[in-house]
Order: structure tokens, then C-alpha cells, then sequence
């Protein structure tokens, strides 16, 4: 480690020795890999960071490891990766191997999602509008592609080849620090373009899942956002408040009645509800 980490340049943040090669530099101060591990951010918005600056985003995501530590999970959904829902305090993250502290989003936070298959863009869904799911090309499209190049004396055979490409979803949000996440990424492969195609629609499927359910999450928070706009607290016991424990004692009752969370779970949640 000595001879890639160079002590006399302290990092600024933790004291820690830098690297020095390609460290990660603040106000021209490199700063060590722990440090820069942490962070997560879009790509180029720490170019204009101040040390200042740095501390804050560290000090944010040591509070986000709070939150995933002391998550209350009532649901969690696979899609490629593990979604883990808190529907309560209406918050959601991703399980990823490669991150140890992944972020945490609020409902609230979701703007939308593009779907890209290789480099293009082939959906794109923005909060508040309807949405079109991406249609693959079908077989019968592709056979039809084929039959008019056997026609016009193109030999089809031959041109055949494997296809290999990445299905990913991009969600679109607003926080601090993020405003693009990936959240799949799977590789679809056809050894010709009908098989490829084929891939595509199987695994558009599962994006389809992942999708609806962003866009359902988004309206819910509009629906909560709606209820409680007379901005008071369950402890004052107007109407509104009312109306809303009725509504999330709902909510909890059809995902008890569904599978999504026991009865154990459902009588938890109607106890810290009705503040029993």
C-alpha cells in the first residue's frame, strides 16, 4: 500500500494518506480513497466542490447510512435488484453489492425514468403524464423484414449475427446530489436479430413491472401530498388527520390481505398508526 499511498500528502477530510496516482482532487488537494469511495453524486458535479462543500455531501451520507441501517422495510420487490419499501414513511432503496450505502429516495423524489437499449433512448416518462411502454419490434414484423430481403435477392442467412446489447432504467429524481440512478442493468443477446428481439421482449417485461411500479409510487405521494396539505400533525386530531389513518389502515389491511406483509406486521403498523 506504501508505494501506491503517498502519506506526505494528507487527506484533508480524514488525515488519511492519498494516493498518488489519478487521486480525486478538492480545491486542488487530493483526497483519499475512503473519502472518495463515499461519495455519490452525478457525474461532474463535484468539479466546482470546496472542501466545504465535500464535508457536507460525507456528513449527507453518513446520515443516509443512518436510514438505511434503521430502514423499516413493509414490502420488498425484485427487479434485478432487491427494492426495499418502507410505505409508512413512504421511502425506497436498491440493493447493490457494490454499495454498502445506497441511496434512500422519497416517493416524492421520483421525476421519471428513461429506458435506453444499447445507446438509444427507447422510452422516456416524465411525472404527471401518461405512459407508453416501449413496444419491441415483434416476430412477425422481423419475418416480414426477412421475407422482403429473400425477395429482392438478399441472402438473409448470411447476414445473420449475434447481438448483444444492455436494457437499462435510468430514474429520473430530485435530490441534493442525484438527479440520475440506475437501477437494472441486464444484458440482452440474440445470435440473430429475431432471437435478440425476442430477449428484448422478455425482459421487457420485467422493466414493465419496475416501471408501473415507480409511477405508482410517484402518485401516492401526490395522494399524500394532497391529504396533508393543510400541513398539521396526526396529534391535533382533525378531520384530515383522521381520514388519513383511515386511508393508511386501507392500505396496510390489502397488503396484509394480499401477502405483501403478515398479520403480525399489519397489527404493528395499526398500533404506531392509532398510537396505541
Amino acid at each position: 500500500m506504501g508505494l501506491f499511498t503517498n502519506k506526505d500528502k494528507a487527506c484533508p477530510i480524514c488525515g488519511n494518506g492519498t494516493p498518488r496516482l489519478f487521486a480525486t482532487k478538492i480545491e486542488g488537494a487530493p483526497i483519499c480513497s475512503n473519502c472518495n469511495d463515499k461519495i455519490l453524486a452525478d457525474n461532474g458535479i463535484i468539479d466546482n466542490w470546496t472542501l466545504e462543500n465535500l464535508k457536507k455531501h460525507l456528513a449527507y451520507r453518513s446520515e443516509n447510512k443512518k436510514l438505511v441501517e434503521n430502514f423499516t422495510p413493509t414490502r420488498t420487490v425484485t427487479h434485478e435488484r432487491e427494492m426495499v419499501i418502507d410505505d409508512v414513511n413512504q421511502l425506497f432503496y436498491f440493493k447493490s453489492w457494490v454499495e454498502d450505502n445506497p441511496p434512500v429516495f422519497k416517493f416524492g423524489d421520483i421525476t421519471g425514468f428513461n429506458i435506453k437499449l444499447g445507446c438509444d433512448t427507447v422510452e422516456t416518462w416524465c411525472k404527471g403524464m401518461e405512459r407508453t411502454p416501449y413496444q419491441p419490434m415483434s416476430n412477425g414484423f422481423l419475418a416480414g423484414i426477412s421475407a422482403l430481403a429473400s425477395l429482392a435477392g438478399v441472402d438473409k442467412s448470411d447476414k445473420d449475427e449475434s447481438v448483444y446489447e444492455n436494457l437499462n432504467v435510468l430514474l429520473q429524481i430530485d435530490t441534493p446530489y442525484l438527479h440520475e440512478y440506475e437501477l437494472c442493468s441486464i444484458s440482452v443477446s440474440g445470435q440473430n436479430q429475431t432471437a435478440y428481439m425476442d430477449d428484448v421482449a422478455r425482459q421487457m417485461s420485467k422493466v414493465n413491472s419496475l416501471c408501473n411500479l415507480l409511477i405508482a409510487l410517484s402518485k401516492e405521494s401526490d395522494e399524500n401530498v394532497g391529504a396533508s396539505s393543510g400541513n398539521v400533525s396526526v396529534q391535533t386530531g382533525t378531520a384530515s388527520d383522521t381520514n388519513q389513518v383511515v386511508a393508511d389502515l386501507k392500505k396496510f389491511k390489502e397488503l396484509m390481505e394480499t401477502g405483501v406483509i403478515s398479520a403480525e406486521e399489519f397489527e404493528a403498523k395499526k398500533k404506531q398508526l392509532l398510537g396505541i
